[in-house]
């Protein structure tokens, strides 16, 4: 009698529909199964079953919400740092008469097919475009202020590149704010964040305004003396 409540029971949690004589007849069949009687008949090892059964499910529904989490997280961080990097940009534009160059010039992929893939490339312009200016820089000797550059290095990272080009008054410093979030904004996509398609076509943008100062202070830099 205890076998046939409980099975009617679980039953009833699941959905399942039995009449009293189909569930009698079922377990009757399984009768000689001493595993099945003992599943039945133990109710702390059928709460341990039940709870095994549902950790996966459990478990599951909480990745779920800590990645939910941290992707929300990562959306108000690149938010944040678009808007931080405009506002830059524009005051520095403002500052130095620089205007951005015309969009045609840029044959890039389409944010709007990989907003993902557009990220990566158009950081990867970016910095040849701070590599050349770089490298630019090092050649130059006490010009205009300008203090004595050692060789850029090979190995040399995009920050400390950026930092000496501040430093020679090559960019301003809200231009390097600007570079610098470009680049955060850069290796949390490039680490698996997601980037939407509004995002990373504002983006794409804000990397055609940094390329196009960079060139145009490239060009106003002195060669060798």
């Amino acid at each position: 009698m205890t076998i046939l409540f409980s099975f009617l029971f679980f039953s009833y949690l699941l959905d399942v529909h039995l009449s009293l004589a189909e569930a009698a007849k079922l377990i009757s069949s399984v009768l000689n199964s001493k595993f099945t009687i003992t599943i039945l008949t133990s109710w702390p090892l059928a709460v341990v079953i039940i709870v095994l059964l549902l950790r996966k499910g459990i478990l599951d529904k909480l990745s779920q919400l800590d990645s939910f989490n941290y992707k929300d997280g990562t959306a108000k961080f690149i938010r944040d740092t678009i808007d931080q990097v405009k506002t830059n940009q524009t005051l520095s534009t403002e500052d130095n008469s620089i205007q951005s160059e015309n969009d045609s010039e840029y044959e890039f992929m389409d944010p709007y097919l990989q907003p993902v893939s557009a990220v990566l490339q158009y950081w990867k312009k970016v910095d040849e475009v701070i590599n050349e200016a770089y490298e630019k820089l090092s050649d130059c000797n006490d010009t205009e202020g300008m203090i004595s550059v050692p060789k850029a290095p090979p190995r040399g990272s995009a920050l400390m590149k950026i930092d000496f080009l501040a430093r020679n008054r090559v960019i301003d410093e809200r231009t390097k704010t600007s570079l610098t979030g470009l680049r955060k904004i850069r290796n949390e996509v490039a680490h698996g964040s997601k980037i939407n398609v509004d995002y990373a076509k504002e983006y794409t943008e804000l990397c055609k305004n940094a390329i196009s100062e960079l060139k145009k202070r490239i060009a106003n830099m002195k060669g060798p003396q």
